[in-house]
């Protein structure tokens, strides 16, 4: 299966480009940090595409969210539906794990309270079936005979070698400004989703000191920059991920994401940088952005955490997002906006767009 898919430009324009069903899944993948085995299983349970990859029309289409479900051409194609399924996939789980969501709200009015004994990887894929099945299929589904004996048969026990992917103990790294010392920057947008409007509002805003000359989308001329030490661990359009552990998979330990980047020329996968080397510049490119800025979020062992922690359950703990000693805090539950406040001083900078003012200016 090859499909056409879009990508947005340093420039913020969009060019289509040609990918396979197994490049397109690795990408959603990777960009949602969502575990392809599970992605793969919706495929083949839903529409059969693993048993039948030569299948067309709406079963290629539309292999999940029906056509009047999907949004136009919004949701066509395996790319905007399998990225939507990950999107839900990450919203059952992070809405559960570090929201503090305990009942699940179907889309025909449904309330049902989840198991406090499952994992969130459980909830997630409750929530996302709810999302575009009916509830008398829901529970078949989510069933020991549904989705559940259809991984087993192409992957094995799904259970197998559970494991906790944040420790309750874990601390944070000491970390940087994304940027080098002396030049004044714009925080821009305070906590929201790493990758998508699902996953943990792991991610934050800067834009660069050079403003736009024609439109809002341009390549910056000043630097972005490592906030550690680490190994480049994935170089994709507009995204440079840094892995901190240095063994260069970004699934495993911190990781880094930089977002909306023309990446330095000398830059390579797999190559060791310190701290305050140059990783590119900021631009639109790669995501989906309207104006130049940096999108800088943390995974631990592929896991998006948040940035601040106010909605997690009182049992949940998560290291601040610290960068030379300025601390990301969110304003309640409203996303893109928070504050950063120096952790020696107190002094504070708000999350706003724009330049029009300097209460958004941050330095180090």
């Amino acid at each position: 299966m090859t499909v056409l898919m879009p990508t947005r430009q340093a420039n913020g324009t969009s060019r289509s480009e040609q990918k396979t069903g197994s490049e397109i899944i690795e990408r959603v993948s990777r960009e949602y940090s969502v575990d392809a085995r599970i992605l793969l299983t919706f495929l083949e349970y839903f529409a059969g595409l693993l048993s039948d990859p030569t299948a067309d029309g709406d079963a290629q289409l539309y292999p999940l969210l029906a056509a009047e479900l999907g949004r136009g051409k919004a949701r066509q194609g395996l790319y905007n539906q399998v990225s939507w399924l990950a999107d839900q996939l990450n919203k059952g789980y992070y809405d559960w794990k570090y929201r503090g969501k305990t009942i699940l709200d179907a889309p025909d009015g449904s309330r049902l309270y989840y198991d406090p004994s499952l994992n969130a990887g459980s909830i997630a894929v409750q929530y996302a079936v709810a999302q575009f099945r009916a509830m008398t299929q829901w529970e078949t589904d989510i069933s020991a005979f549904g989705l559940r004996e259809t991984y087993q048969q192409l992957f094995g026990d799904p259970f197998a070698n559970e494991y906790e992917t944040v420790p309750a103990d874990l601390r944070q790294p000491e970390l940087t400004l994304p940027f080098p010392r002396g030049d004044v920057w714009r925080y821009t947008g305070g906590f929201h989703g790493g990758w998508g409007n699902g996953s943990a509002w792991s991610a934050i805003d800067f834009a660069p000191p050079d403003k736009a000359t024609a439109g809002w989308c341009y390549t910056s001329k000043f630097p972005v920059t490592a906030a550690a030490s680490g190994v480049i661990a994935r170089l994709a359009e507009g995204v440079v991920l840094l892995d901190l552990d240095g063994d260069g998979d970004e699934g495993s330990g911190w990781t880094l994401l930089y977002l909306h980047i023309t990446r330095h020329d000398a830059l390579a996968e797999g190559q060791a940088v310190e701290a305050g080397n140059i990783l590119g510049y900021a631009s639109c490119l790669g995501g989906y952005s309207t104006a130049t800025h940096l999108h800088f979020a943390r995974l631990y062992n592929g896991e998006w955490l948040p940035a601040d922690c106010n909605r997690c359950p009182a049992d949940t703990t998560v290291p601040p997002f610290v960068l030379s000693n300025w601390r990301v805090v969110g304003l309640g539950s409203q996303l893109y906006q928070g504050f950063l406040v120096n952790t020696l001083d107190n002094r504070s900078v708000v999350a706003e767009q724009g330049r029009y003012t300097n209460v958004n200016a941050i330095s180090w």
